[in-house]
Order: structure tokens, then C-alpha cells, then sequence
């Protein structure tokens, strides 16, 4: 099943298909017929795009349909809008999609997912880059303030890496800077940001910072807590070293790493040096 077949089958199981019954409830509210067509309806969408091991774009278009024909009879239900939209994608038809992305979110205007998505949809349907580029600039200046953080430093993320494609060094700097102080957590652009300047200061200790940087926006990262340990290194800081290493190894054993004669040596020198 593709990813796409996996989330929606997913969505589907944990939302318990958004409280849709498979049979009449017993509860003294009256039975609305309606209601109960399209809860069905809904499950059989999903449930057959479920069963498909690989689903293709009929198989979504199929879905997307059905269950843009059901909302009427379901009423509000914005996990069933989410799913419509997801289905859409999957069929490929790029109409629609944002006509259901501009539903989500209106009806969830704290989605800043859909929103993301939404304001790059609009954006990418310019055709020159120094158009595109400009949206973008407008969006991240008093445009755009009402944004979430998260959204903006994506889109500047977006925009720095066009204004490198076109050449603007100026702007591409100013942009993954900005990236990366919108969102700290945002590794992308911390990690684009640190790749940049890193080999551009002489100072181990602004170094260590920045490889700091790249921990904190993801401290799951055994790669970028390794990196700081050995910059801890370098300039002598062992007993800095010793907690760094630690966190590394845990974080390297929960992907399954097995065990590696460089850390087990790192983890000597760091040792002897400390105590």
C-alpha cells in the first residue's frame, strides 16, 4: 500500500472513522435516516480503498467522490473533509484538491498545515520565479504577520531556496536566516542555516553553537549530537563532551544502530581526558 492508501487507512482505524456506527445507535435521539446512509457510505469509501494493496488514481478518485457526496448527509465533520482532501491528492486532480483545501481550512482556521499548503499551492501557480518570489516576500512582510510562526518559517525556508535558484544570494541569506529564527524547531532551515555558516567562522565556540542549534531543532538526531561532540572536542571542552556522547548513543540505539568501534574509541578519549 502506498503512503497515501497507509494514511487514510490509518485516519480511518484511529478516528474510528469519525464516530461513524455500523449500526443504529441506542440512544432515545431520534434516528436520522440521512445520517446513517452517509455513515455507511463513508465507511464503504474507505474501507474499499483500504482493501486495495495498491491503490491507484481511479481507486482515489473513487473515494474522493463518494465521500464529497456524502458531507451533505453527514453534516459538518471536518476529519471526513480532511480525508476527502487526502483523496483528492491521491486522484491527481489538482482542482479539487484546492477547492477542499480552501474548505479545511476555513472550516479549521488553526490548521497551519492546510494553510501551508494552501498558500503554496497559490503561489506555485505563478509562473515566473521572480513572481513567485515576490509572493513570498509579500506573505512574509505585514502580509502575512497573522501567520503562526511555524507557517512563516516554512515559507521563508520556500523562498530562500528559490532566491538561491535564481541567483539572489542577498535574499537567500536574509531568508534562511530568517528561518531559522521563526522556528527553531524547523531542522530544515536550522540545518541549511548551520550547513551555511559553519565553514565560514574561524571560532570553535561560535561552532559549538551552532552545531548546538541543529541538537535543539532535533535532539533525536544522533547524527547532529555527534557532530557537537566531537566540535566539543576540538576545542577541549571533555567534560561538555561526556554528557554530549551519551545522548548521542541512546539516540543512535533507537534506530537500531549497532554497536561502532569510532564511538566506543570517542567514548575512551572522552573518558580519560575528563577525569
Amino acid at each position: 500500500m502506498t503512503r497515501r492508501g497507509a494514511w487514510l487507512a490509518s485516519v480511518a482505524v484511529a478516528a474510528g472513522l469519525t464516530g461513524w456506527a455500523a449500526a443504529r445507535p441506542e440512544t432515545s435521539t431520534p434516528f436520522d435516516a440521512k445520517k446513517f446512509a452517509g455513515d455507511q457510505l463513508a465507511r464503504m469509501a474507505i474501507g474499499r480503498l483500504r482493501a486495495v494493496p495498491e491503490p491507484g488514481i481511479a481507486d482515489y478518485r473513487i473515494a474522493a467522490l463518494t465521500l464529497r457526496m456524502v458531507r451533505p448527509l453527514v453534516g459538518e465533520d471536518l476529519e471526513l473533509l480532511r480525508l476527502e482532501l487526502e483523496a483528492w491528492s491521491g486522484a491527481g486532480d489538482t482542482a479539487r484538491f484546492d477547492e477542499t483545501l480552501r474548505e479545511v481550512v476555513k472550516a479549521d482556521p488553526s490548521d497551519t498545515v492546510a494553510q501551508l499548503r494552501l498558500i503554496v499551492s497559490r503561489i506555485r501557480e505563478l509562473q515566473n520565479s521572480d513572481d513567485r518570489l515576490n509572493a513570498y516576500l509579500k506573505i512574509l512582510g505585514s502580509k502575512g504577520k497573522a501567520l503562526h510562526a511555524t507557517v512563516r518559517s516554512q515559507l521563508a525556508l520556500d523562498a530562500a531556496l528559490l532566491a538561491r535558484e535564481n541567483g539572489n544570494q542577498a535574499a537567500f541569506i536574509e531568508l534562511m536566516t530568517q528561518a531559522a529564527q521563526l522556528d527553531p524547531t524547523n531542522k530544515d532551515a536550522v540545518s541549511l542555516f548551520v550547513t551555511y555558516f559553519i565553514d565560514r567562522t574561524t571560532d570553535p565556540l561560535e561552532k559549538v553553537k551552532l552545531l548546538t542549534d541543529v541538537v535543539a531543532a532535533d535532539p533525536t538526531d544522533h547524527s547532529a549530537t555527534m557532530n557537537l561532540t566531537h566540535a566539543l572536542m576540538s576545542c577541549g571542552a571533555w567534560k561538555a563532551a561526556a554528557r554530549t556522547l551519551p545522548l548521542s548513543n541512546m539516540a543512535y540505539a533507537a534506530t537500531g544502530g549497532r554497536p561502532d568501534a569510532q564511538r566506543f574509541i570517542d567514548g575512551m578519549i572522552i573518558t580519560w581526558r575528563a577525569e
